[in-house]
């Protein structure tokens, strides 16, 4: 009889215990998602940044491209 008890408790532990791991999983992995999207915002605004000091000193578009990766029409939407 306490042998069915301590095998019941044994597996009551294994169960929490895999819900825990399961759960610290899932929530690194929400993490990670939202670091990689701030991350991406912050690369976005400081390339903007970038532009429009470029912009306003005058450097050609097509310099600005080049130097940036960014399209011309993609460099004209940040004019606005």
């Amino acid at each position: 009889m306490f042998e069915q008890f301590e095998r019941a408790e044994e597996r009551y532990k294994n169960t929490i215990y895999a819900a825990l791991l399961e759960g610290e999983e899932r929530g690194e992995a929400r993490g990670e998602e939202r670091g990689i999207k701030i991350g991406e915002k912050a690369k976005e605004l400081a390339i903007a940044n970038i532009v429009r000091k470029m912009l306003n000193r005058n450097r050609p578009m097509n310099e600005i491209a080049e130097d940036t990766g960014l399209t011309e029409n993609e460099i004209k939407q940040l004019m606005r």
